[in-house]
């Protein structure tokens, strides 16, 4: 896509002509010429293309210099410009219509700078002291903003819409005025629906944070400040909230917040006391309410206490029960990663669909229940999906899995309420409910904060524990083929399952972690195209054909960044190597080479099913690793003898010890029959085979041929 051409230049010199004057620009996102985002995020909501800021999580705590603007601008040509309005000192009037602009000038404007945005106009002020937050889509037009934080984009920025920024009346030519009442008036009553009123004296009373009742993090957040947070303005929320959780007043939060010794001091004490008493005040509106709240020592209120167990009671908890036996648990938090378009929404709706008939999966044994899907890509291609699954199950008629067919911001109280209230109408509760995709489930949030993928798995805990229900999170993987975002996600989630493809298009699901039961072994599914008539089709997933796939039993479905950390150590030889030497020789896509939390993961996994061994502090590849790394013998062919395979197959009278040949080691990761065994055979001999436990549930393949031979021979 062709950015909108303007000169890099100009961009410099306004900008910089902003830091002279006194306000603080950060650069933004640009736009295409056809409206899309140009920048490296490739944002997709409206109001971040051209508008979202380039910056990291703190960009509000940025205090632009000249030399920022040029690293900026060579870094980023195109990039728009915003200028934060609070450090600038900055309170801005955003008309978004032409009907809102005729409303703002009946009610009065001041004849201070003005800018032509995108769709209406920019009125500038001067800040007053104590004016603080935004207010949007007020007045009779609903399309006033009112700003007095945050920022705002500025000349010669471009719109999405290809219409550029440009001053109506210039800074220099009309000075700052005051803001009009009105426009206070309507960002004050905002801001008091927001916050609690909050008031703590001048003489704060000092306060010893290894007294206060909270976790070590918290204290250690305090004492060090952003030695363990990336963001001024997140850790002191953080701070805010914990010692509102746990029953402070509003006077000892401002003493620990506001105390030189701590690092957490350094915003508020920027900001000053009048700015501390509304962020607590925030804080307190999205905490526990003040009914809820009480001073600690005082005793519990009646009889709401917590429920205790002691350790006998602990023991006749009932053992978990499954929703899909060894694979999907009840009640549990659940989570699906994998590449995009892999097949991870089929094999929800696979899920979906066994669950709610009851079916068995694969084998595994199923909980019949009520479904509910969130498929958040809109029901265009539900409808060829939701009939390939009946045509090719047989059934008919209503199954029913509910499904809404949009996303839920589960980062909106309201959206989440509305979600609770549509559940509760369900003639009974879903056992499962699906949200396809985390992505679109946190809309306007970040998959790299802590804190939004904390709120979303506070979300889907609480659905949890009131509908007794498993949640099962449908997510993506990064390039490093970890899941994408926060590592919070991984620790809150009972059970962590990863789609894979090898390269003949078969997919192989992995257990990365079960918390209250044994890992399952990785199965692999397959892609069955369903003709739907009338020129439409669609696919479902089955079990990949075992002896299709005998290359893939024998290399033990490692992925490729496994495969390669193995052939690294392997060409250490028998002496082996330490973790550092070894992840250093592992090829990687950047020159800083594989990630340390990567490199563990797989060093792990490749430990824990003994392809490789420790002794001391050296790895060395274990021979089920060098069996892994060693070329895959055909399985016979016509008129081919057997000492032509690298790896000759033992005859009908061979022993069957190790050393007769590698076919006798089979990979414990996928075999579940518990003891290996080798099928005596050559090419054209015939061997009746009987039930084999595949994928952890017994196939009868009766009669078969040998690959690659001719004939009807049976094997």
């Amino acid at each position: 896509m062709k950015p909108i051409p303007y000169r890099s230049d100009k961009m410099v010199e306004a900008a910089g002509a902003y830091v002279r004057r006194g306000w603080f620009v950060i650069p933004l996102c640009w736009p295409t010429a056809d409206g899309k985002c140009g920048c490296h995020k490739n944002h997709v909501k409206e109001k971040e293309i051209g508008k979202a800021p380039l910056l990291g999580d703190d960009y509000q705590d940025c205090r632009s210099t000249e030399e920022d603007v040029r690293r900026w601008w060579t870094d980023w040509p195109q990039a728009n410009i915003g200028i934060l309005l609070g450090p600038s000192g900055l309170f801005v009037i955003d008309t978004d219509s032409e009907e809102a602009w005729r409303e703002a000038n009946a009610k009065g404007l001041p004849e201070g700078p003005q800018v032509r945005s995108g769709k209406g106009r920019h009125v500038y002020c001067r800040a007053r002291e104590g004016l603080y937050g935004r207010t949007a889509k007020r007045g009779d037009a609903r399309t006033i903003d009112v700003l007095a934080s945050g920022y705002v984009v500025a000349p010669p920025s471009v719109h999405k819409s290809g219409a550029g920024y440009r001053w109506l009346a210039l800074p220099e030519e009309a000075p700052l005025q005051d803001p009009p009442p009105w426009a206070v008036a309507l960002l004050a009553e905002r801001a008091s629906a927001k916050r609690q009123v909050v008031e703590f004296a001048d003489d704060l009373p000092r306060i010893s944070i290894d007294s206060l009742p909270m976790r070590r993090g918290i204290k250690d957040l305090i004492r060090d400040g952003l030695l363990h947070h990336p963001s001024r303005s997140e850790a002191v929320y953080a701070v805010e909230m914990a010692l509102i959780e746990a029953g402070c007043d509003d006077a000892t939060i401002a003493s620990v917040l506001l105390d030189p010794r701590s690092g957490i001091s350094e915003k508020p004490r920027e900001k000053g006391r009048e700015w501390l008493a509304g962020e607590i005040g925030r804080a307190r509106a999205k905490g526990p309410s003040a009914a809820e709240s009480e001073p600690l020592g005082q005793g519990a209120k009646g009889e709401d206490c917590f429920e205790l167990l002691d350790d006998e009671e602990i023991e006749s908890l009932p053992s978990p029960e499954w929703l899909i036996e060894d694979i999907l648990p009840s009640e549990a938090l659940a989570v699906l990663y994998g590449p995009p378009k892999i097949g991870k929404t089929f094999l929800g709706l696979d899920w979906a669909f066994s669950i709610c008939t009851g079916r068995p999966w694969c084998g595994h044994a199923v909980k019949a229940g009520a479904v509910m899907y969130v498929y958040s890509e809109g029901s265009g291609k539900l409808k060829c999906r939701t009939r390939a699954w009946k045509q090719s199950h047989g059934v008919g008629g209503k199954l029913g899995v509910q499904f809404i067919t949009r996303a839920v911001n589960l980062l909106n109280q309201r959206e989440v309420n509305r979600l609770n209230r549509t559940i509760c109408k369900l003639p009974v509760p879903p056992k499962l409910i699906v949200l396809d995709t985390l992505a679109r489930c946190i809309e306007g949030g970040d998959e790299n904060s802590a804190r939004d993928v904390g709120a979303l798995v506070g979300v889907a805990d609480r659905l949890r524990a009131e509908f007794k229900t498993t949640v099962l999170i449908i997510h993506h993987s990064g390039k490093n083929g970890d899941e994408r975002g926060s590592t919070a996600l991984r620790g809150a989630a009972d059970t962590m399952l990863k789609l894979t493809e090898d390269s003949g298009g078969v997919m192989i699901l992995h257990c990365e972690a079960q918390k209250d039961a044994r890992d399952f072994k990785p199965l692999l599914l397959e892609r069955q195209e369903v003709d739907l008539g009338n020129g439409e089709s669609s696919c479902v997933l089955q079990l990949a054909d075992q002896m299709k796939n005998e290359g893939d039993l024998r290399s033990g479905f490692l992925n490729k960044n496994q495969r390669n950390a193995l052939k690294a150590l392997h060409g250490f030889g028998s002496a082996g190597a330490e973790s550092t030497k070894w992840r250093k020789a592992i090829p990687w896509s950047k020159p800083t080479g594989i990630p340390k939390t990567t490199f563990k993961r797989i060093r792990d996994e490749l430990d824990r099913h003994k392809y490789v061994e420790k002794n001391g502090s050296l790895y060395t590849v274990t021979a089920k690793g060098e069996l892994v790394l060693s070329p895959i013998a055909d399985l016979g062919s016509e008129g081919e003898h057997p000492e032509h395979h690298p790896h000759p197959r033992p005859t009908p009278n061979a022993p069957t010890s190790p050393e007769a040949g590698v076919e006798h080691c089979e990979d414990e990761i996928i075999d579940d029959s518990g003891d290996p065994q080798d099928l005596p055979m050559s090419a054209g001999s015939t061997v009746q085979m009987g039930p084999q436990a595949v994928h952890g549930f017994l196939v009868d393949h009766g009669p078969s041929r040998v690959p690659g031979t001719k004939g009807s021979t049976p094997l």
